[in-house]
């Protein structure tokens, strides 16, 4: 009896769990880029049915999805699909990086972080970035730890608050964070963040002793409300464009969310080395912008190396401006460049094997 119980029992969740990729809804997100209207529509393939105890919540992440869950990802722009791909996630809602792409017996980690562009949105696994610097920075495992519509302050937030060392193999290796200015806005909320993001994404302040700590979602300041006021209604989104207007103090906060994400990474991993790549390319910066985080980089002693300017080319954006295959493989070659004339005393035995 107990046997035929435990075998109903058995494939009533084998049922659940083959049927869980037929009953989940599609989601459609629709905003403007530079007069283009961008519609992205996403479609739950497969999610465990074990997934809310492990559901990465949105306090910490825009569009993150669930461990082990493939999701179709379509993006049209003016009605037109400019890539229609498949996206699987590992541990953490984070992208899985298939096994096929990883050496056989890696000596270090190689963790790459930022937004979707590390992410990948819009490529295959083989193009991402983590894959394609793992490629020349040779023995080590790629990590994506990409956060789609993310900034510092959702890896931050990963950090501080999730088992991410769980899923690190290597005891030695890299972590580097490809930092765009177009992320200023996420670390202080700005009000264009605020509209897309519906203020659910990680907030950071200094606290008394200039540290930066998590304060919740934006939704718990009261500034936000404000945004959410003004976005709501056309002619008050388009009196004040950009708001909050970059103070020093802003600069200051981007610094320190660094510095506290470095001392994480070093706390985990004391052989590890940590980077911030300031990079100039693809998204141009505001004038002044990196440079500006460039010198609080320096004054709290947060490694870091710069990408300098090569092209911000249409043709290696796809037309939602993410970056195409080529602009990943692109970015590899300038990121792997400059890290290795920033960072000869890190890399140096590896830049001679590899060549």
């Amino acid at each position: 009896m107990t046997t035929l119980l435990m075998l109903l029992t058995f494939m009533v969740s084998f049922i659940s769990f083959s049927n869980a990729e037929n009953t989940l809804p599609e989601r459609h997100d629709i905003f403007q880029i530079h007069d283009n209207k961008v519609e992205n529509i996403y479609k739950v393939i497969f999610e465990p049915p074990f997934h809310e105890k492990y559901k990465i919540s949105l306090a910490f992440s825009v569009n993150s999805f669930s461990p082990f869950t493939k999701m179709q990802h379509t993006s049209k722009v003016n009605d037109q699909i400019i890539y229609d791909v498949i996206y699987e996630s590992a541990d953490l809602g984070l992208r899985k990086i298939p096994d096929n792409f990883v050496t056989k017996n890696p000596k270090r980690h190689l963790i790459i972080a930022g937004d979707s562009n590390v992410f990948g949105d819009g490529v295959e696994s083989d193009n991402t970035l983590p894959v394609l610097l793992a490629k020349k920075i040779i023995d080590s495992r790629p990590y994506n730890f990409g956060i789609r519509g993310g900034g510092p302050n959702n890896t931050l937030a990963l950090m501080e608050f999730f088992p991410w060392k769980k899923t690190i193999k290597e005891e030695k290796g890299i972590f580097i964070y490809n930092y765009y200015d177009l992320l200023f806005e996420r670390v202080i909320g700005a009000k264009s963040y605020i509209s897309w993001t519906n203020g659910i994404t990680p907030y950071y302040d200094l606290n008394e002793d200039g540290v930066a700590t998590y304060q919740g979602n934006f939704n718990k300041r009261f500034l936000t409300k404000i945004f959410h006021l003004m976005n709501s209604t056309q002619w008050l989104r388009e009196l004040f464009p950009i708001l909050p207007k970059a103070r020093q103090y802003h600069f200051e906060l981007v610094g320190k969310v660094f510095l506290k994400m470095y001392h994480n990474y070093k706390q985990q991993f004391p052989n590890g080395s940590f980077f911030v790549a300031l990079n100039y390319n693809f998204h141009p910066p505001e004038p002044g912008r990196l440079e500006k985080i460039e010198a609080e980089l320096i004054k709290n002693k947060v490694p870091y190396f710069i990408v300098p300017f090569v092209t911000n080319a249409s043709e290696y954006l796809f037309r939602d401006f993410h970056l195409s295959p080529n602009g990943h493989r692109l970015e590899s070659d300038l990121i792997f460049n400059a890290f290795l004339g920033s960072s000869r005393h890190v890399v140096e035995r590896l830049h001679k094997k590899h060549n």
